[in-house]
């Protein structure tokens, strides 16, 4: 028998911190999932991060 699972209703897109970027930087350091959900909306959103540096630090999930 199959059982329903609840999903959360908000999207990971939706708590996307991308207030750390600064596309003149040439390095980055991110440190919170929000964080990270920022990085994968600004590469969908065209941004490559080629050449620069991006450290993580303390992310837990």
């Amino acid at each position: 028998m199959a059982f329903a699972q609840d999903y959360p209703t908000t999207s990971w897109s939706d708590l996307a911190d991308v207030s750390w970027y600064e596309n003149t930087q040439e390095e980055f350091t991110i440190s919170t999932a929000e964080q990270l959900a920022g990085v994968s909306l600004l590469v969908e959103e065209g941004n490559t991060f080629e050449d620069k540096p991006l450290l993580l630090t303390q992310i837990l999930i």
